[in-house]
């Protein structure tokens, strides 16, 4: 029976030691944990949203949209067509243009042709003063025919200043002509309609059919080289930020990955964090607005994941002279170290 309660005893004590064994690991893995993701002194964090820019592809003039070429979560490269509106009309306006400068330069051609002409009245004008001036000396001549010559001479002088002008304005009304051709042709050039940048579709505000004005709005893209991720600090860590400096972010879908950032504007004022950020009572103090700009080639970092929309952590430098601990160091900061 003793035994029997001995080996009881020395079970209990096997499982009592395996126990706070078991315990003292989990503490030790907790506060290991714990340690591994304290910052170090100079270095914050918060959270936040990636968003990019959006850019409306609008149309230039009024039309008829006959082809759409996007669809959204589509990807378009900046100059790439993406609606077409129907050529017809600008077509037409280009024949006209072009007919009204073939007369423009038609009237240019009679306007020398007359001013020539008179050039030559003006010519005879003066010789025939000349002539009867010279009579009228010797008592050969009238008085009155050498005062009719100085007459007709006056009005060939007139005559020529007029034609003059004749031809300033005819090639004055080719320039506006060829104006109204080159308009008529930019016009055509604009029924098609291309991306201003590089991006995901968004939005396709219309379909093929639609009848839009000058300004009308196509579809809306995400700008996929102006993403930035906005967050919210107090004044203290706020005040100590530098334009400039780089952040890192690490997104929940991501969680291995570490995005380089760069602070690119700090707002002036404050305000309250909004809802979607903060906790209930840190929105009962007023923040400061941050903004950090993603690298050129976050598209590619992200490995075509939707852009617009991911939250994660950011963590920003109150001291520019700290260090990042190494679980925030980015790829690129790994092979300058490596370089080195």
């Amino acid at each position: 029976m003793n035994s029997v309660l001995n080996a009881k005893k020395a079970t209990l004590g096997i499982v009592a030691a395996a126990a706070l064994g078991f315990g003292g690991w989990t503490a030790w893995s907790e506060w290991s944990a714990a340690a591994k993701d304290r910052l170090p002194a100079g270095i914050v964090s918060t959270n936040g949203r990636i968003e990019a820019a959006t850019v409306d592809v609008a149309s230039e003039v009024a039309g008829r949209v006959v082809d759409i070429a996007v669809r959204e979560g589509d990807r378009v490269a900046s100059g790439q067509e993406v609606a077409r509106l129907d050529p017809l009309s600008a077509r037409a306006e280009i024949e006209r243009s072009g007919a009204e400068a073939e007369r423009a330069r038609q009237a240019v051609t009679v306007a020398e042709a007359m001013l020539a002409a008179q050039e030559a009245e003006l010519t005879f004008a003066r010789q025939e003063f000349d002539r009867t001036a010279a009579l009228a000396d010797l008592d050969v001549g009238s008085h009155r025919a050498h005062q009719q010559s100085q007459q007709a001479l006056t009005a060939a002088e007139a005559g020529l200043a007029s034609r003059t002008a004749g031809v300033a304005e005819a090639v004055a009304a080719v320039r506006a002509a060829e104006a109204a051709l080159e308009s008529a042709r930019i016009a055509l050039a604009r029924t098609e309609i291309a991306a201003p940048v590089a991006g995901t579709v968004l939005y396709r505000l219309i379909e093929t059919g639609a009848v839009i004005p000058a300004g009308g709005r196509i579809v809306t893209l995400l700008d996929l080289d102006d993403v930035t991720m906005t967050v919210f600090l107090p004044a203290g860590d706020a005040g100590r930020l530098v334009l400039g400096d780089e952040a890192r972010v690490i997104l929940d879908a991501l969680p291995e990955t570490v995005l380089p950032m760069t602070v690119s504007f700090v707002s002036p004022d404050a305000q309250f964090t909004p809802k979607t950020v903060e906790t209930d009572a840190e929105r009962e103090r007023l923040m400061f607005r941050v903004e950090l700009r993603a690298p050129a080639d976050l598209d590619e970092r992200l490995g075509g994941r939707p852009v617009s929309g991911l939250r994660g952590v950011a963590y920003l430098r109150t001291d520019p002279g700290a260090g990042w601990p190494e679980r925030l160091a980015t790829s690129d900061a790994t092979a300058g170290a490596a370089t080195e």
